[in-house]
């Protein structure tokens, strides 16, 4: 065990508990992400994205504190990262996904670069995800089937503009050439 047992709100300034290395194990980040309150769709507050900014995330980033840049990002609604995700950008002409990857390692990076994506921009991380799980030999069934039956209908046409947008093919064509059976019947009419 980890030993995460994270007080919340958790603030920014802490670092995530449990381990004492100096990256946290994916494991550690799964937890902390999981266990975040919900923030509910609140107004952004400018003046608390620039002092996350100021006095948090660039210091976290240029020492590599990866534990802190989780505890932040865990401590702040999904707006709110947006937000910072943006300010970090007009600050250093840089994405904040790229100077995370510059830090971390590859699942710390993947599982940060896929959080930030989801606060951002989560029509486009489902779409991605689609196109992940039918890209290559084979199919990602479970993931394929978790994207589509969780969306709410108005969410699953954004997605599949953006699918095909992404591939220049409708997610309907791949989902079709990709399953079969009652399987491939389900998810085309969960499409549709």
């Amino acid at each position: 065990s980890s030993g995460i047992n994270a007080e919340w709100p958790l603030r920014p300034g802490e670092r995530i508990p449990g381990d004492t290395n100096d990256e946290p194990t994916f494991r550690d980040f799964l937890i902390v992400m999981i266990n975040r309150p919900d923030f509910g769709k609140g107004d952004v507050n400018t003046s608390l994205v620039q002092e996350d900014y100021d006095e948090y995330l660039s210091e976290y980033i240029q020492n590599k504190k990866i534990n802190y840049i989780i505890g932040l990002l865990a401590a702040r609604s999904l707006p709110h990262i947006k937000a910072l995700r943006e300010f970090y950008y007009q600050k250093e002409k840089k994405e904040l996904e790229i100077a995370l990857a510059e830090i971390t390692g590859h699942h710390t990076e993947e599982a940060l670069t896929s959080f930030i994506t989801l606060a951002t921009d989560p029509i486009y991380y489902m779409a991605d995800e689609l196109r992940i799980s039918m890209e290559g030999s084979g199919t990602d069934e479970e993931l394929l089937l978790r994207v589509i039956c969780t969306r709410a209908d108005k969410d699953l046409a954004l997605i599949k503009d953006m699918y095909k947008d992404m591939t220049e093919r409708s997610l309907r064509d791949d989902v079709d050439d990709e399953t079969s059976g009652y399987f491939r019947k389900v998810l085309l009419n969960l499409i549709n």
